[in-house]
């Protein structure tokens, strides 16, 4: 999928087009900047329906090293209940070296 393209179909490109203060990247200095982190990756389950977190843990990961201290990340991804506390703010906190609260 090209950056700028929604394969849930609930944006079109048209209306996309219009945020304008919407940006794609894949240049972590292109983060560093930033104080809120949305986190909207999918979670794939496996042929048991088990919960695959790989890109959930990839993109924590990512944030962690651009993460400063006052910074907010927000998982808006379908994850299970406990997910973000046992499994994404433990990445944050190894890569960042911070702490959570």
């Amino acid at each position: 999928m090209a950056p700028g393209q929604d394969n849930t179909l609930e944006v079109d490109a048209a209306e996309l087009g219009q945020a304008k203060h919407l940006s794609f990247t894949v240049d972590l200095n292109d983060l560093a900047d930033c104080s809120i982190f949305i986190v909207t990756v999918p979670r794939p389950i496996d042929e048991h329906k088990r919960p695959n977190l790989i890109p959930l843990l990839k993109a924590s990961e990512t944030i962690g090293k651009v993460l400063k201290r006052g910074d907010t990340v927000i998982y808006e991804s379908t994850v299970y209940p406990g997910a973000t506390e046992e499994d994404c703010v433990p990445v944050l906190e190894k890569v960042s070296r911070l702490v959570f609260n």
